[in-house]
């Protein structure tokens, strides 16, 4: 008997290698908008080069769409933030209507089009160091696509 799976690893695997292959910005999955992770690098005066967040979320019902029986295994869909992260807004912002252009209408595995929700936070944020000043900005994006049920086979 087969089993059905809504498992999203294999979706989010593969935005992430989409995101890795349309930007030469580090790409940090579930990353931390201050982390100084080894994958930041910098400009010569001490300031960062932008770099990417991808963070995932889980599985929902959609709101619309139900059946009597109830909801249907493709009646399910996901998301994920993408937030730059750069020395100042207006890079931030540049980088992430780029991203945005080129990933509405991508697939991810086994799921629907990408396609635009909103923004996690309107306009760009300063991200404080350890002298209480900005150092860096952020600008995000929420991405929605929705997901179907994939047939499992049982060893």
């Amino acid at each position: 008997m087969a089993e059905y799976s809504l498992d999203l690893t294999a979706a989010q695997d593969s935005i992430t290698e989409y995101v890795q292959s349309i930007s030469v910005q580090p790409v940090i999955p579930e990353g931390d908008m201050s982390d100084d992770s080894e994958k930041i690098e910098r400009y010569p005066d001490g300031s960062i080069k932008p770099f990417i967040i991808l963070r995932f979320y889980n599985l929902r019902r959609r709101p619309r769409g139900r059946s009597f029986g109830g909801p249907r295994l493709d009646q399910r869909e996901s998301s994920f933030d993408i937030v730059v992260v750069a020395r100042d807004g207006d890079s931030a912002g540049r980088l992430l209507n780029r991203l945005e252009d080129k990933l509405i209408g991508f697939k991810p595995e086994g799921c629907g089009s990408i396609v635009d929700g909103s923004a996690v936070w309107e306009g760009a944020r300063g991200i404080l160091d350890g002298s209480n000043k900005p150092s860096r900005w952020a600008k995000t994006s929420r991405m929605n696509y929705g997901t179907q049920a994939r047939n499992v086979t049982t060893p």
